[in-house]
């Protein structure tokens, strides 16, 4: 009897070579398609375009849907000043042509075809993740002239609303809440619905003032109304709601971010104004002036690194990051914005709106918008470890980014970022200045002036003065004797003595001194905070005090504000 010949063993690849043999075929693949889109540009009469690479703009995708692009396999790439660029799979196909049509009547500019693979096209509806989703604004309210003179003469303080309101319809009543607020230049405008009637409440300067009580019976139809024209769903009353409303005045538009939270009582509706001149203000109008003004222009000017504006909500962190975003937006940089939501927006920058509904974070955005080639980068917010480490990477790769961050002050920054999981090592050469910053009201300026009379407050000044660093220009520069004063309060800012707002900021800078404190097991904001002060910070409360010795504000007004930083 024979042995049966042996079967032979088989052969069983191991993984590495599985991955690369899959890798090898897709690159094969890959080539092929590219082959099969230059054949149809050759046989079409038109260019072709490899997508993979290239930097699309996500507000040239906004020129076609993306339901559109995917039906009809086609993108927009490139806009230019004389043409919009689309890559389609299929260029010969009919169904391009009203389409095309549509573009050029909308835009005024032609369109051009450009044949591309499959590949690319794939690569370009990813990116559709990037386009703004914002609520669409179902309505602009428009505020005629007469309208407004009519409120400034009848509305003298927030009480003033009460004798308008009574009688008036639905409509007109929207416009007269709206409206009061443009007159008072309030931030905000509180519509809380409590249990026996509705309050209208402003906010101005910074301080909420009642303004009108309404009959319960109409809370339904006002929230109705306010949801029609923010683009809401009118039927949705047990979860929280946002949108959008334009405001169209003689002098400027002014957006309205509409905000619905359901309460005990009803729905609390909260709309904050967003004028169109508060984005183009300048750091001096902000407050930014003296050493904080020359340091913060050295380190925007600088090709990379992280920038920080620090500070409680509502002390104008967004407004101060638009300010240098005005600076830096020129054409031969490009800027990308990662906001929830988009306040202002700024021809030539490539704002982005954050939507977690749809897995688009912050983190998420932002590993994308470093596939974009940007210069600069600006996230609204940095609140989690993802978002921390993308974006101090971000700033060691040749990116300048711009964030906020909710601390009380310059020096909590720091101890903030470590709690997010920031490796020292790291954040030590990745973050170049933080700005502390507070908004302080300023004296009305039509207001009589009274010196300041309170002996407490005239010496807690002085103290502050004194510890102003020796070799400042501050300290060189104070006067022989030291003024301050009050104001008597007047029809024009409705008795309080007060109109407007103005910054009072610091600015930390990661000298060598903070750097080496980076070195230790634990570092506390005390010791920032004492480190940055020793060699050269001009506090909040100094900055403030300083304002105040130029009559911008009163010793009250800035101990209220930076009470607790002392």
């Amino acid at each position: 009897m024979t042995d049966s010949p042996s079967q032979p063993k088989p052969v069983v690849a191991s993984k590495e070579t599985q991955e690369a043999f899959s890798t090898k075929m897709q690159q094969i693949e890959t080539s092929r398609l590219e082959v099969f889109a230059q054949e149809e540009a050759r046989r079409s009469g038109i260019g072709y375009m490899n997508l993979v690479h290239f930097p699309i703009d996500p507000q040239t995708l906004q020129l076609i849907p993306e339901e559109t692009a995917r039906k009809y396999s086609i993108v927009p790439f490139h806009r230019g000043s004389h043409v919009i660029r689309i890559g389609a799979i299929h260029p010969t196909s009919r169904d391009l042509a009203p389409l095309r049509t549509q573009i050029e009547a909308k835009e005024k500019i032609p369109t051009e075809l450009f044949a591309i693979s499959q590949h690319s096209l794939d690569s370009a509806l990813a990116l559709y993740v990037m386009v703004p989703k914002i609520r669409p604004v179902v309505d602009t309210v428009h505020i005629r002239p007469e309208q407004l003179q009519t409120f400034r003469e009848k509305i003298h303080v927030a009480e003033d609303l009460q004798q308008i309101v009574p009688g008036l319809g639905m409509t007109d009543l929207v416009t007269a809440i709206i409206a009061s607020g443009i007159v008072f230049d309030a931030s905000d405008i509180h519509i809380e619905t409590e249990e026996r009637d509705v309050k209208i409440r402003y906010r101005i300067d910074g301080v909420l003032h009642d303004a009108a009580t309404l009959d319960l019976s109409i809370s339904k139809r006002l929230s109705t109304r306010l949801k029609e024209i923010a683009g809401l769903k009118i039927n949705v009353e047990k979860n929280p709601q946002d949108g959008h409303i334009q405001i169209q005045t003689p002098d400027e538009r002014i957006e309205i971010r509409v905000s619905t939270l359901p309460t005990t009582w009803g729905e609390t509706i909260v709309m904050r104004l967003l004028p169109e001149h508060a984005r183009r203000l300048s750091y001096e109008q902000l407050g930014i002036r003296g050493k904080a003004f020359e340091e913060l222009k050295i380190e925007i000017h600088r090709p990379n690194g992280m920038i920080l504006a620090t500070g409680p909500t509502g002390s104008g962190k967004t407004t101060t990051l638009y300010a240098i975003l005005n600076e830096l937006n020129t054409p031969e940089r490009s800027i990308v914005t990662l906001e929830n939501p988009i306040e202002y927006r700024i021809p030539g920058l490539n704002q982005t709106q954050i939507d977690p509904e749809t897995s688009l974070t912050f983190a998420n955005a932002l590993r994308t918008v470093l596939r974009q080639d940007p210069d600069m980068i600006m996230v609204g917010e940095i609140r989690d470890p993802d978002t921390c480490d993308i974006a101090i990477q971000s700033a060691l790769t040749g990116h300048l980014l711009l964030s906020t961050l909710h601390t009380n002050d310059a020096a909590g920054a720091i101890p903030r970022l470590l709690s997010l999981d920031a490796k020292p090592f790291l954040l030590a050469p990745a973050l170049h200045a933080v700005i502390g910053q507070r908004l302080v009201r300023t004296l009305c300026s039509h207001c009589e002036k009274l010196p300041e009379d309170q002996p407490s407050l005239i010496e807690r000044a002085k103290r502050t003065i004194d510890s102003l660093p020796s070799d400042s220009k501050e300290r060189k520069n104070l006067p022989q004797t030291l003024s301050f004063v009050r104001t008597s309060g007047c029809d024009q800012c409705r008795n309080t003595g007060f109109r407007g707002r103005i910054g009072v900021f610091e600015i930390l800078t990661l000298t060598s001194e903070i750097e080496q404190l980076l070195k230790r097991p634990h570092v506390s904001e005390l010791d920032i905070r004492s480190t940055a002060r020793k060699h050269g910070m001009i506090s909040m409360a100094q900055d403030g005090v300083l304002k105040a010795l130029d009559h911008l504000t009163s010793l009250s007004e800035v101990f209220r504000v930076t009470e607790d930083l002392e």
